[in-house]
């Protein structure tokens, strides 16, 4: 019944009767199944008003086609026309249900409208809720897709696809991966002309949506391998949330990054091992105001407070530890692929194996495919049993495949090029802006740092596996004039790589 067959019954029942329509209320479409809806309440809110001044023309009726355009909460709508009969002399009146509620009969009859409404309301709702539980289970994504999807219907047929917008958060997650911190993502996705928030960005990296799969509340906590277009694959989604779930403060929100204080949660204190905050001070002179910006460990009572300026002058001078002089770079980087060869060995060697294992796993999951969609030999419940299992093992395969590092064809080309890096890591630092201090600093020190206050020093939690390398060479070379040193010897007894030459530099 649309609102205007409705309005026209309406004309007709008041020519009928010789009666008044005083107001019209209901001109948008809310669902009568809650009695919060604004037209429903400025209709009460009226009629309540009406009738308490002292008027002529007090409202004796509130007209709808039937009683459940009124309400349909069962008791909620009797009390309501309750309380509009008793107080202010105002009766309900279903135009196709009609009945007489000056008396009892007629109330009772109502009363049972109200009831059987409410009832029917209910079946309705559990319909709807086991039909899209049902279309969830087959992998169908019944409501509306989250950000960067969109829905295009032909026919009958219904496609969630990735659009533009899914485009650019795609590649949100591969920086994600890559280690870079939300406000730099965020920065790069304004350019690109995506308005994005903080708190937005971190419940898209937390929905499983994006990979492919499907998690609803109607599933009681069951996942679902959707029929959707994946955005990213599983290895990618699990790798941005591993990241995300490993952050140093986990689970706490933290003031926006500050250019000026770029060690701010990533050095921590060495007596309490809190990370430090960071503030400013402002004092006003004649001419201008000064900012001053500080650290500051988070423990009361450890006095942990020091000039942001003075700091950044301790940590240079740990960074410079890992500077190469130029005329180191052509033995620092024959020494150190020599030994990051030796040791990544075991990691080249890991990756046929894990290959022929992957391959081995997308013919099994191929196998129940086949069995259950093409041959129907399986069980719905032994699928879902062994696809789950295969994809379980497929993730972790996959994982441990990209964390297998070495590629024997481009590790001559990333040696030198972190050799290069290290002969300016100290300038890189100095003058980037504060996404990439931070990158550059987690990719050295990928623990953060330790500021020991009674030497005035930091210490690396743990340094990246290159850096400390480097770092160890440098050392010799610094004691040893004439290059000469074994610091290598212990880390890579084999003898060189076949066909393996220094580039020229």
């Amino acid at each position: 019944m649309s609102l205007e067959n409705q309005n026209k019954y309406y004309d007709e029942h008041a020519e009928r009767t010789g009666k008044e329509i005083v107001a019209r209320f209901g001109k948008t479409h809310e669902s009568a199944s809650t009695d919060e809806r604004k037209e429903f309440k400025w209709m009460l809110e009226f009629v309540k008003k009406n009738n308490r001044q002292n008027v002529a023309k007090k409202i004796s009726e509130i007209w709808v086609y039937m009683t459940d355009r009124f309400s349909r909460t069962g008791v909620g709508g009797m009390g309501i026309a309750e309380e509009l009969r008793e107080k202010y002399g105002v009766a309900l009146y279903s135009l196709a249900q009609p009945t007489n509620v000056k008396e009892e009969s007629g109330v009772f009859s109502q009363n049972m409208q109200f009831l059987m409404s409410n009832y029917e309301n209910k079946l309705r709702r559990k319909r709807m809720i086991d039909g899209m539980t049902a279309k969830f289970e087959k992998g169908e994504w019944v409501t509306k897709p989250p950000q960067g999807y969109s829905v295009i219907k032909n026919k009958k047929e219904r496609k969630i696809v990735v659009n533009e917008e899914g485009k650019k958060i795609r590649q949100a997650f591969i920086w994600k991966a890559e280690g870079m911190k939300n406000d730099e993502i965020i920065k790069r996705l304004r350019a690109m002309g995506l308005k994005m928030y903080k708190q937005q960005l971190t419940k898209i990296f937390k929905k499983p949506f994006y990979c492919g799969l499907i998690n609803h509340g109607l599933l009681d906590g069951r996942i679902v391998q959707g029929n959707h277009e994946p955005m990213i694959s599983p290895e990618l989604f699990l790798k941005v949330n591993e990241i995300y779930q490993n952050t140093t403060g986990y689970g706490v929100s933290h003031e926006r990054e500050n250019k000026y204080l770029p060690l701010k949660v990533y050095a921590k204190c060495k007596v309490c091992g809190q990370p430090f905050t960071g503030y400013a001070r402002k004092k006003k002179t004649k001419k201008t105001i000064l900012v001053n910006y500080y650290y500051k460990c988070r423990t009361t009572g450890c006095r942990c407070n020091k000039n942001a300026d003075s700091l950044h002058l301790v940590f240079k001078d740990l960074l410079a530890k890992y500077k190469v002089k130029d005329n180191l770079i052509p033995v620092v980087y024959y020494k150190l692929a020599n030994a990051y060869n030796e040791a990544s060995k075991a990691s080249v060697e890991q990756v046929p194996l894990l290959k022929a294992q992957l391959t081995e796993i997308e013919k099994k999951l191929e196998n129940i495919e086949e069995k259950y969609y093409a041959l129907g030999q399986m069980s719905r419940e032994t699928f879902e049993k062994f696809q789950m299992k295969y994809q379980t093992e497929r993730s972790e395969i996959s994982k441990l495949l990209a964390e297998s590092a070495a590629s024997i064809s481009t590790l001559n080309e990333q040696v030198h090029e972190a050799v290069q890096y290290c002969s300016k890591v100290f300038q890189i630092w100095d003058s980037s802006e504060i996404g990439v201090k931070d990158l550059l600093q987690k990719l050295i020190f990928p623990e953060g740092i330790e500021y020991n206050r009674e030497n005035d020093t930091f210490r690396p939690l743990k340094t990246n596996f290159i850096f400390e390398l480097i770092s160890r060479q440098i050392r010799v070379s610094d004691e040893n004039k004439k290059g000469i040193n074994h610091t290598f010897d212990d880390l890579s007894p084999a003898a060189e790589r076949e066909g393996f030459e220094p580039p020229d530099l």
